[in-house]
Order: structure tokens, then C-alpha cells, then sequence
């Protein structure tokens, strides 16, 4: 629906290109020029965040303005898009009046909108082994351990605030699961006589 809004609400003010999916602009962005990407969050292949951080290293967002758009565009949504390089975030339902305003002032002078406040959301597994509990977050590799769940809670938040205030790259992991693995003891050998 939202690629048959777009060009009647730009109609006019723009030329509008609709890619379909992630693989359909990367191509083409190798064969075309764009002023401005306007870009859904979720898409068949995955989220934009790592479309975003690629084109990222090749143009800045002066160079290439890039609004990332959402029906569901929580703190968390915004806090990412903004990290890996997005210039702003645009709420759907679109409304025509703010999708067109938007689109003339990144014409004119692209700009980046800064988020009120950052935000990661860190996973982390948390078990309890001989009266110790303990909390472990792969993706900044920490470990802690409690002497119950609320204070290796309490712990592991000081730690992930303390890390992502110093400006360690956080909160990008949305898929986790755990996995499980089961070993059993090998029977030795039985020894043959002769």
C-alpha cells in the first residue's frame, strides 16, 4: 500500500523509484542516482539496519538522506535507525502534508534529527548453578554473577548502562534464542582377550 501511496503523494515534487525489496534497491543504487531513499523498516529478507550501515560507508547523510518508515516506530525502532545512519524516521499511516514537507527540506538542506534519548535493548541468558546466580549478554560478551536474580539483574543493567554510556556498539541483536546441548559420558572400551 505504501509504495501506491508514495508516488501520488510526491507527484510532482519528485520522480519516485519503488524497490520491492532490500536486493532491488542495493541494485538499483548501482545503476541509478538518488536524492533521498525512503525506506520501510522490515522487508522480506530482514530489517534495513544493515542496508542502512552499508550505504553508510559509501555515502554520508548530507550526500544521500535515507527516512526509515514504520507502522510500529517504537523508541527502539528510532534509537537503531538513527545509530546505523538513518537522517530521520516518518510514522505510518503516512499523512501527505508531512511526508512532502519532509521531502522539500531534505531537498533543500538535508538534516539528521536527533533522538531525545538513545536506547539499547540487550538479551542475555540467566541461569542459577550451586545457589550463585548468574546473567550472561553474548553480544558484549559479560558475564555477572548474583547472589540472587534481582541483584544479578540489578548487576548486569549497571553494566550494560555503564558500557553503552562509554559508547560500546549495543542493542543491535533482535533474534536470540537458546540452544541447548546434551553430551552423554562414553562407555570405554571393552578389552578382548585373546
Amino acid at each position: 500500500m505504501a509504495q501506491q501511496i508514495m508516488p501520488r503523494f510526491l507527484e510532482g515534487l519528485c520522480k519516485v523509484s519503488i524497490a520491492e525489496s532490500l536486493e532491488e534497491a542495493s541494485k538499483k543504487m548501482e545503476s541509478e542516482r538518488f536524492d533521498l531513499i525512503i525506506a520501510d523498516y522490515l522487508y522480506p529478507e530482514g530489517d534495513v539496519l544493515g542496508f542502512l550501515q552499508h550505504i553508510r560507508k559509501e555515502k554520508d547523510a548530507r550526500e544521500l538522506p535515507i527516512v526509515v518508515a514504520s507502522g510500529s516506530m517504537d523508541r527502539r525502532m528510532v534509537s537503531y535507525a538513527m545509530r546505523m545512519g538513518a537522517n530521520d524516521c516518518l510514522q505510518k499511516p503516512y499523512r501527505k502534508q508531512e511526508v512532502c514537507e519532509m521531502v522539500e527540506r531534505m531537498f533543500q538542506e538535508p538534516y539528521v534529527k536527533t533522538s531525545e534519548n538513545d536506547v539499547a535493548v540487550v538479551a542475555a541468558v540467566e541461569w542459577e548453578q550451586s545457589g550463585k546466580f548468574y546473567q550472561f549478554a553474548p553480544e558484549i560478551n559479560a558475564l555477572v554473577e548474583g547472589s540472587s536474580v534481582s541483584d544479578a539483574s540489578e548487576k548486569m543493567k549497571a553494566l550494560v548502562q555503564k558500557q553503552f554510556s562509554n559508547g560500546v556498539k549495543m542493542g543491535y541483536v533482535v533474534h536470540t534464542r537458546l540452544v541447548s546441548h546434551l553430551a552423554e559420558a562414553q562407555k570405554a572400551p571393552s578389552a578382548d582377550c585373546a
